[in-house]
């Protein structure tokens, strides 16, 4: 009995595998590998079933909301710059938000995919929601890479983004 126990052991072990392919850790830890600007810190979260609900304000500008959406996901990468308490208007903040599905299947590179841009600071004619067009998403063995136009916004701190997961 113990030489048979000992037969069907391996071969269960064996024939349970885990999913293979895939970036099975995209909700799980993460490290973010690019250079944070600086004088600031920067931050990376995965909002899991969340999709983006883009509008319109009454001047014509864009800005968007997180809604509940199952099999979407939101990723945002945030640089906040760390605030003088001698100055009442001294933040500034450029946050990079893509949205995709659970799998990801739409940063291969080749699929459209949405990606905003959005800048908070008391600046005139800077601050705001940009949709970009030339920006690219993409993630390749668990490494998202987010590449920006450098031309959004003048004096633009965040240009390209790489978050690793584990």
């Amino acid at each position: 009995m113990k030489k048979l126990a000992l037969i069907i052991l391996p071969v269960i072990l064996f024939a349970c595998s885990s999913q293979k392919g895939g970036n099975t850790g995209i909700t799980g830890r993460h490290t973010i590998e690019s250079e944070c600007p600086p004088d600031g810190t920067c931050t990376f979260k995965v909002l899991k079933d969340k999709s983006l609900l883009v509008k319109t304000d009454s001047f014509n500008r864009t800005y968007y909301e997180f809604q509940d959406a199952l099999g979407k996901m939101v990723l945002v990468y945030a640089y906040n710059k760390i605030k003088n308490p001698a100055y009442q208007d001294d933040f500034y903040s450029e946050e990079v938000v893509v949205e995709t599905d659970n799998q990801l299947s739409n940063l291969t590179g080749e699929g459209e995919h949405d990606i905003f841009f959005t800048v908070r600071c008391f600046c005139r004619g800077k601050a705001g929601t940009y949709r970009l067009v030339a920006g690219t998403a993409t993630i390749k063995n668990n490494i998202l890479h987010v590449k920006l136009p450098t031309n959004i916004i003048d004096n633009q701190l965040l240009k390209d983004i790489t978050v690793a997961f584990k």
